[in-house]
């Protein structure tokens, strides 16, 4: 299997013997909309052609190499591991398949933000310092240092860095320059705007994890994505915004 198209040939194959089974980080991950995305572009119906199921991602690889699962769509380094152990290959990525997309986030819960204010600014402060510096690209090296940590991602730099680099192994001796597959913070990445609001609610609305109504329900918007509290961090510490 090379592609979307032999993978659907496959699992119908195998749909009387049993279903192929494809794990993601959690129901409502961005790895699980972006696969239900992916199976329907190439034809496959999630619900019927193939099961999917919730694994840690640093589980991911160890499942995948011991036939528990058949597939998997995670983030980096869990992609690059198994490519480089022989177990796994990767037919696409986000930044090809989806620009841009939210991927991670800071929540809390309103409560925290209006009783704990100050440290709540000190928490966006923090994380966006952070993705200014992973953004550098001569931080790429050290930060693949940082994580190969036992307290962090307990992995070897060389399993760390291509992706971080911009070289992505995707297997099958395939190897893509892909200088925006890590994008912390550059192009208002870290902007928690209405328009990244929209695309998350009607990615969610057409898969069918979210209720017809709450996807149409304009007012989750800005109930949920709150820029207004990002811009006054960013207003006070203006070396941030750079």
């Amino acid at each position: 299997m090379r592609d979307g198209a032999t993978l659907r040939a496959h699992a119908r194959t195998q749909h009387t013997r049993h279903s192929l089974t494809f794990g993601v980080a959690f129901r409502f991950s961005s790895h699980h909309l972006l696969l239900l995305e992916w199976m329907r572009a190439a034809g496959l119906e999630p619900e019927r052609d193939v099961r999917i199921v919730v694994v840690p991602p640093a589980q991911m690889f160890r499942n995948l190499a011991a036939g528990t699962i058949d597939g998997y769509c995670a983030g980096e380094p869990w992609n690059t591991l198994a490519v480089r152990e022989g177990a796994g290959w990767c037919p696409t990525w986000s930044a090809a398949q989806s620009p841009g997309h939210v991927e991670e986030v800071l929540m809390v819960t309103r409560r925290f933000a209006e009783t704990r204010g100050a440290e709540h600014a000190a928490l966006i402060a923090a994380l966006v310092e952070a993705c200014t510096w992973c953004d550098e690209p001569p931080n790429r090296e050290p930060l693949a240092q940082l994580l190969s940590d036992p307290r962090y991602l307990n992995l070897s730099v060389r399993v760390i860095s291509p992706a971080l680099l911009g070289r992505f192994a995707c297997g099958h001796d395939r190897v893509e320059s892909v200088p925006d597959f890590h994008v912390f913070h550059r192009g208002d990445a870290n902007v928690p705007s209405a328009t990244k609001a929209a695309a998350l609610q009607r990615a969610l609305g057409a898969v069918g994890l979210l209720s017809p109504a709450a996807a149409a329900n304009s007012e989750l918007l800005g109930q949920l994505f709150r820029e207004d509290l990002y811009r006054d961090v960013i207003q006070d510490a203006p070396a941030l915004a750079s």
